[in-house]
Formats: C-alpha cells, sequence, structure tokens
C-alpha cells in the first residue's frame, strides 16, 4: 500500500493528504479483511473461513494504523508547513505541486516591458540598459556574496540560466531575460505542455 507522502504545502493540503491516506488505510484493511476470510472459507470451509478472519484482522488492523500514521503525519507537516506558506504567499511566490517547492515569478509586473515587443526591440533595449532591471537590489548583494566563492560544486541553476559562476550581475540578469522570453507561457502557447514548469525553473533558478 502506497500512502501519499509528498511535501504539504500548508495546513489545507496536509489535511486533504492526512484524510486521504487515513480513508485509504481505513478501505485498504476492509479489503484485507474481506479477501483472508473468502479465501479462507474457499480452502477449508468454516474453519479456514475464521482463520482467515483472523489472518485477515490482523492484516487489516495493520493497514489501518500505517494509513492512520502516514495521515497524522502528513496533517502535522501541513500545519508545521503553513507558516513558511503564509510568507511565501505575501511574497508573491505560487506553490509547484510537481516539485512541492514555492516558486516566485518576476515577469508578472515586466511582462508588458519584453513580451509584447519584437525580438529585435527587445534586444536593443536589454542592450541600451545593460541588463538593468527594476528587480532591486537584493539580487546584487546575494551576488556579490556568492561572487566571493568561485568554487561552485553544483551549477545547476547557473546552467539553466546559460551562463556561468563567474557570471557578473548584468551577465545574469541579460541570460534571465532571454530565457525567460523564450519560455514565458503566454509566449510558448499551449504548443508545449511543459512551459509553465520551465519557466518556473527559470524563476527559481534566477
Amino acid at each position: 500500500m502506497v500512502y501519499n507522502t509528498k511535501k504539504p504545502a500548508g495546513v489545507g493540503d496536509g489535511l486533504s493528504s492526512g484524510l486521504g491516506n487515513i480513508v485509504k488505510g481505513g478501505l485498504a484493511g476492509v479489503a484485507a479483511v474481506g479477501a483472508c476470510t473468502y479465501m479462507g472459507a474457499k480452502e477449508q470451509g468454516a474453519k479456514g473461513a475464521l482463520k482467515g478472519l483472523g489472518a485477515g484482522l490482523v492484516a487489516g488492523v495493520g493497514l489501518a494504523a500505517a494509513g492512520a500514521g502516514t495521515g497524522l503525519y502528513q496533517m502535522g507537516r501541513g500545519v508545521a508547513n503553513t507558516p513558511s506558506a503564509m510568507r511565501s504567499k505575501a511574497n508573491g511566490m505560487e506553490w509547484n505541486s510537481e516539485t512541492r517547492e514555492w516558486y516566485i515569478y518576476y515577469l508578472d509586473e515586466e511582462k508588458k516591458e519584453f513580451l509584447d515587443k519584437t525580438d529585435e526591440e527587445f534586444l536593443k533595449e536589454l542592450k541600451d540598459k545593460g541588463g538593468a532591471s527594476s528587480f532591486g537590489n537584493a539580487f546584487s548583494d546575494a551576488h556579490k556574496e556568492m561572487k566571493g566563492n568561485r568554487d561552485v560544486k553544483d551549477t545547476e541553476l547557473y546552467d539553466i540560466l546559460g551562463v556561468k559562476p563567474s557570471a557578473t550581475q548584468s551577465e545574469i540578469k541579460k541570460a534571465y531575460y532571454k530565457v525567460a522570453r523564450q519560455t514565458h507561457p503566454d509566449k510558448v502557447g499551449k504548443d508545449d505542455p511543459l512551459a509553465k514548469e520551465k519557466f518556473q525553473k527559470v524563476g527559481h533558478a534566477y
């Protein structure tokens, strides 16, 4: 029996997941009792039915207990994750049910800035601005700290944006704009069913 142990976003997600596990465990327990009793009766009649009932009860209680245990576990995780979920929502982040992580979208405010432009207009403006954007100085401070350590063991986030760990702030912003423009769901449309997931990864990497 496989129970849901995926990370819940918050109390609601944890409650739903937990109740699902409890119900699943209960139903599996009842099914185990019925199946064991039936098989016992089929093989040995009334005596076999009693033996099957006993074995079924043991299995059923175990399955129900497992469902209840994982259910309460998921509910507890949901409650524990709720403060983080509230902060993430307040910061404009969205929950990705596939990766079970919070992601932030940077392009909502900038959508008009570059999605409505032609490629030529976009690249010219990007070049004129030197990669500047209106995201503030938070990224700048983080990148300055990061540049102090050139020995990056995991380059996955850099690879998503197509830059080297030694890239400057301006280079990373330019790369982000370009990749985000290419993967934005509103630009890709329905042709790519994974467009939203790809766009989320780009925003997360940035």
